[in-house]
């Protein structure tokens, strides 16, 4: 594990990394985390022989002894364990810098029970019911449940995380969903599905 300092050439490799990654072909969520690395983030990469980046994580400091993980990217090739360890790596640099809190960052759709696999809806009101409902329904454009499961892996402790305004209309909701990606992320992922499933129908059709 290696810290690298910010810089354009640094900027460069990581949206290498990222082009490089699982999801670099899809649109990008906004406005969620920082999605970029800049002077207010510190940048942590695995590193291996050949100057080659397997995982990358951006990290920024969310009070004077808490840190917040922004960006996590994981080479698509990357053997498993990488990122795992590329995370204790980060937790224990923190701790000798003496912070005293690391967050995973936040995983979208998860209940207030912090259990992936439960069913929706929950929540006492229809908007929070329709939020969490949207999730399960996009799952095949953002599965919210493989980031949950890393996370949880560390063992961490969760908090819920809310939306807070005198009140939200319909309007500010359909706002969120297209302004913050997950539309054009989940008719990507759609237009993606029906394009490898046109063939296979076409191939099996009779006469």
């Amino acid at each position: 594990m290696e810290e690298v300092p910010f810089t354009e050439a640094c900027a460069e490799r990581f949206f290498r990394l990222r082009s490089a990654s699982a999801h670099g072909g899809k649109p990008q969520l906004r406005y969620l985390y920082r999605s970029v690395p800049d002077p207010l983030t510190r940048c942590f990469v695995y590193r291996v022989p050949g100057d080659r980046w397997l995982g990358a994580v951006t990290v920024s400091a969310s009070s004077e002894l808490g840190a917040h993980t922004e960006m996590i990217l994981r080479d698509r090739d990357a053997p498993p364990g990488v990122m795992e360890t590329l995370f204790l790596e980060i937790m224990d640099t923190f701790k000798e810098e003496g912070f005293k809190e690391f967050s995973l960052g936040e995983v979208p759709f998860v209940s207030h029970r912090f259990h992936a696999d439960a069913a929706p809806p929950y929540g006492r009101y229809i908007k929070e019911r329709l939020l969490f409902g949207t999730g399960y329904l996009l799952k095949y454009a953002y599965n919210f449940e493989n980031l949950f499961r890393f996370k949880n892996k560390f063992r961490p402790e969760w908090e819920p995380v809310y939306i807070c305004a005198p009140k939200i209309s319909w309007t500010a909701l359909a706002d969120m969903f297209v302004e913050t990606g997950f539309y054009a992320l989940s008719r990507s992922a759609l237009v993606s599905t029906m394009r490898t499933a046109a063939p296979r129908y076409k191939g099996s059709s009779t006469t």
